[in-house]
């Protein structure tokens, strides 16, 4: 009889059950990205927004009960928001509909400017080597050894990002909401605001599914990350880029209605931002989030098709 009997053998043990398998892939990669210190104080640093909208909520709540603070910000939201009158007499108005109204945009605003651009700099940071580094240390080898199949490989990578983005958005986010809550004058505040922590999560899936799924496409392409972190980047950039360059017309005039509906398209941090606009119901007409809505689903499946025939493509040779 050997003494070392060599070769695969029936795993007899308990197995976990199939949904929680790419739990182990998410655990494992996590554990890797976190020993970066620099990924630390980028979280870190995902939480000083707060404080300036945490303040702008504390003034708004604060506007009814000081006569003197509610003609300053009449003052100054008439020169802010003036191509949003609705906005405008929101802010000076103590109504339930004008609360949710204000509070949504201030979230809005949060999602859109701090958070996201926090999101591109880090899944630039991380994305790219999320799966380009097992294809060149040939790990995938060794996830594939147990019994995995190729969508829980990617299901489990792209919950590394989701996680990342709760972190950098959603919780702050939330928090924010909680801040709101603290500085309101009265309870009902609550009962007049009560859907926008759903919304909040509703924006952050919207974020997250299309970004994780682009940037494990590009991931998935190369063995240098360096190549995806380019083209990650270079997405963002350009389509930022050309969104200027065709409403320029717009901005020095002042008015967004000429721009065509189309343009918003071309630049995926407008795309989404004019979907999380109208979850947060701040769009005068949601219709105009469909041509937007659309493209970030068909980015979304396409790129999760195309990754899986990458992935799937090493294990064949």
């Amino acid at each position: 009889m050997p003494i070392i009997d060599l070769g695969y053998r029936n795993w007899d043990g308990e197995r976990s059950a199939r949904f929680l398998r790419p739990l182990a892939i998410t655990g494992t990669s996590l554990r890797l990205v976190w020993r970066a210190v620099w990924l630390r104080r980028l979280l870190m640093i995902a939480l000083l927004p707060m404080i300036p909208v945490g303040v702008c909520f504390f003034m708004y709540e604060q506007i009814p009960e000081r006569e003197g603070l509610k003609r300053a910000a009449l003052e100054i939201s008439s020169e802010l928001f003036e191509s949003n009158p609705q906005l405008r007499d929101a802010i000076v108005s103590d109504s339930p509909e004008a609360r949710h109204l204000v509070w949504a945009n201030l979230l809005l605003g949060f999602f859109r400017y701090p958070q996201a651009i926090l999101m591109v700099v880090l899944f630039g940071l991380v994305a790219p080597r999320i799966i380009s580094y097992d294809i060149r240390s040939r790990a995938y080898l060794l996830y594939f050894s147990r019994p995995l199949t190729v969508l829980e490989y990617l299901i489990g990578k792209a919950l590394v990002l989701v996680v990342l983005l709760a972190l950098t958005s959603t919780i702050p986010a939330l928090g924010v909401y909680c801040l709101g809550l603290a500085f309101s004058p009265d309870l009902w505040t609550f009962f007049d605001t009560w859907d926008l922590p759903l919304r909040i999560i509703a924006a952050s899936v919207t974020l997250a599914l299309p970004t994780a799924s682009l940037a494990i496409l590009y991931s998935s392409f190369t063995n240098e990350s360096r190549y995806a972190a380019f083209a990650w980047f270079t997405t963002w950039g350009l389509g930022w880029v050309t969104y200027l360059v065709l409403t320029s017309s717009a901005l020095f005039s002042n008015d967004f209605t000429a721009v065509p509906k189309y343009v918003t398209l071309v630049s995926p941090y407008h795309a989404l931002g004019q979907i999380q606009a109208a979850i947060f119901g701040t769009l005068a007409d949601n219709g105009e989030a469909s041509g937007a809505i659309l493209l970030v689903s068909v980015v979304t499946i396409c790129s999760m098709m195309i990754a899986y025939q990458r992935v799937a493509a090493q294990l064949r040779v």
